[in-house]
């Protein structure tokens, strides 16, 4: 098992809560809602882009998912869910402005 540095863990702990947060505030899958397949229980949060390459843990990049939905962002079932399909599904569809707008915030606060 590798070791995670302090800072590590703290960066997993407030990604947690910022994912619970968020969570609270979508608890039906926003992928069924745009798709118009009625409100399917958000059991997941997929950040849209991911950490490893440059995304953040902010609202601004999470989507509230069912499972099904969510093995379709990572390819594991067919009609799959693409990352420009996912800013359009939460009404964004400029990268630039959600990468702006997430500078400004600050996960600490929670």
């Amino acid at each position: 098992m590798i070791k995670q540095s302090a800072r590590s863990r703290k960066k997993h702990r407030e990604d947690k809560k910022a994912q619970l947060v968020y969570w609270q505030e979508h608890r039906n899958c926003e992928v069924c809602l745009a798709e118009g397949r009625g409100k399917g229980a958000a059991i997941q949060i997929h950040e849209i882009k991911f950490r490893s390459q440059g995304g953040k843990c902010v609202p601004d990049n999470m989507i509230s998912t069912c499972l099904a939905d969510h093995e379709r962002m990572h390819f594991r079932r067919a009609k799959w869910l693409y990352r420009e399909e996912l800013y359009k599904m939460k009404g964004e569809n400029d990268e630039k402005k959600i990468r702006d707008r997430n500078k400004k915030y600050d996960v600490s606060l929670f």
